[in-house]
């Protein structure tokens, strides 16, 4: 869960977030070496609070997001393929 609030000038913007992140993935071999074939679903809600001298509101949004990847398996690799607003994926190797 990510909460902050953020401060310009005389507005308040009270930013809640919180998502569950699903990932099933397999390591393929072939001709071009080994890679990760990962999938992402990500189920997501979200509540901003906009507050002023004059002004309260409140922006709730919720919504699902499903990506596939495909990264070659070697340290610090990105995705060739897929993608999902917000989110980078980046393999990151450990023994």
């Amino acid at each position: 869960m990510y909460h902050d609030v953020l401060s310009d000038d005389d507005v308040n913007y009270d930013v809640t977030f919180e998502a569950d992140l699903i990932a099933h993935g397999v390591c393929e071999s072939g001709s071009e070496g080994t890679r990760l074939v990962l999938g992402l679903q990500m189920i997501w809600d979200q509540v901003v609070e906009v507050t002023s001298r004059d002004f309260n509101e409140v922006y709730p949004a919720n919504g699902e997001g499903v990506a596939d990847f495909t990264i070659p398996v070697a340290d610090g690799a990105t995705p060739s393929s897929g993608g999902m607003e917000g989110l980078e994926v980046i393999l990151h190797l450990g023994r």
